[in-house]
């Protein structure tokens, strides 16, 4: 049965229209023909990049049609049939085994190199990237500190390309090539935060009598 129809998100729309009129009439076409007439487009640049993140929404849509084709009654029916466990075991589903990595701290696994690195920050940010997004990533080395990154920039409320570009210029500007390195750093940094946070508000003499009494509690522990 030839497909009449299929469900276009206001996400690839947002992707697109900041585009070059010419450039958005390749991707719309590209969509259109991937749809009804199974034809892989031959896209470059931009293009190829964001047409390459709409696939997975088109494929999951696709499947779903099919399985419509096939009988699948629509959600809320009353008619549709559930298949039932044949026993208890059915009823658990086998859950991941997760170890928390020495070398990386609040759970951050930058080891899910599985997509690349587009659709990685596509994921992380939970919507489609714009052009200009794209372009920025696009000067990113894909390895793991950069992925610790953009896991960095998540954990700070932060879904911003920008914002993972301060991120990866400090660690540059730093010589920080792993993961473990880059962690460190981290965390000098939010003790020195801690330390002004500390003292603010405070005279200078006041300041003074704490960092002084800081110090010589730290030599009696060494002592």
């Amino acid at each position: 049965m030839k497909r009449e129809s299929f469900v276009f998100y206001k996400s690839f729309y947002d992707s697109i229209k900041e585009l070059d009129p010419t450039d958005q009439v390749q991707i719309y076409d590209a969509i259109f023909k991937y749809q009804f007439e199974a034809e892989e487009p031959k896209l470059k640049g931009i293009c190829k990049s964001i047409f390459t993140l709409i696939i997975p929404q088109l494929e999951a849509n696709n499947k779903r049609y099919l399985n419509g084709l096939k009988g699948g009654a629509p959600k809320g029916n009353k008619n549709a049939t559930k298949k039932q466990p044949k026993n208890n075991l059915d009823l658990t589903k086998k859950q991941p085994n997760v170890n928390d990595n020495d070398n990386v701290n609040d759970n951050v696994n930058v080891n899910d190199n599985e997509n690349d690195i587009y659709e990685y920050v596509q994921e992380n940010f939970g919507r489609m990237l714009r052009p200009v997004e794209i372009q920025e990533i696009s000067n990113w080395e894909d390895n793991e500190v950069t992925r610790y990154a953009i896991k960095q920039a998540i954990l700070n409320g932060a879904y911003s390309t920008n914002y993972i570009n301060t991120i990866l210029d400090s660690y540059k500007a730093k010589n920080i090539t792993t993961v473990v390195e880059a962690q460190k750093a981290d965390k000098r940094f939010k003790e020195r935060k801690e330390e002004q946070n500390k003292y603010k508000g405070l005279s200078f003499r006041e300041q003074e009598r704490l960092r002084e009494e800081q110090a010589i509690k730290e030599w009696l522990e060494e002592e």
